[in-house]
């Protein structure tokens, strides 16, 4: 299986998953939609785990 099948394959699994999570327990539901509206307030967090990521990504080709 080339890589971006497989990869696309494990974010349609990790999809999956959280949605039958939230179907099976409530509790999983309110942390996603809790974590949906903190978004809004801390859209700033999210962007700089995103460029560090990045980041890490482009630094640990070089390696």
């Amino acid at each position: 299986m080339e890589p971006a099948n497989r990869r696309k394959l494990v974010q349609l699994a990790v999809v999956l998953a959280l949605v039958v999570a939230c179907l099976l327990f409530r509790r999983v539901f309110y942390v996603v939609e809790l974590a949906a509206l903190e978004l809004r307030y801390l859209w700033w967090l999210v962007l700089i785990v995103v460029i560090g990521s990045w980041l890490a990504a482009v630094v640990g080709k070089d390696r």
